[in-house]
This record gives C-alpha cells, sequence and structure tokens, in this order.
C-alpha cells in the first residue's frame, strides 16, 4: 500500500482525534491548537511573531522551539 502525503495527514489527524477522546473519556482535559506552519513559514516575519510571542508572555522553551522549527522550515525551502 502507498501512503500519499494526504492520506498520512489523514491518517495522523485520525490519530489524535481517537487518543484525545480517549483522554476526555478518563476525565482528562485537551486544549487543541491548529496552526498551518506552511503559511506561517512562509508568509509571517520570523522576527515580529517572536518579538509578540515574548510580548504576550508565550512560555520561553515555546518560543526557542517555534523559532528553531521555523529557521529549519526556511533552510529546508519549505515543508513537504
Amino acid at each position: 500500500m502507498v501512503l500519499l502525503k494526504d492520506d498520512l495527514y489523514t491518517t495522523n489527524l485520525l490519530t489524535a482525534f481517537e487518543r484525545w477522546n480517549e483522554w476526555l473519556d478518563q476525565g482528562y482535559g485537551v486544549d487543541i491548537v491548529y496552526l498551518d506552519y506552511r503559511k506561517a513559514s512562509d508568509l509571517v516575519d520570523r522576527v515580529k511573531l517572536i518579538e509578540k510571542l515574548y510580548n504576550n508572555n508565550v512560555n520561553c522553551e515555546m518560543i526557542k522551539w517555534i523559532a528553531a522549527f521555523l529557521d529549519n522550515s526556511k533552510s529546508k525551502g519549505g515543508i513537504f
């Protein structure tokens, strides 16, 4: 069986959805944030984004992760 890009996305989304439902059934809370990394890495000024995250008291480790992700995606020319 050959999985295409969209198939992998759908499989990952369904797996995540199943886990979230299991956690909810077990009484855990689930917060979900959807980020479209492709658009962010292509359209957003990285410096302005990091400044806004910092000014809005986003956790420093999360800011570092986002900065590293965006730097890595820039060097690869995009996310596939």
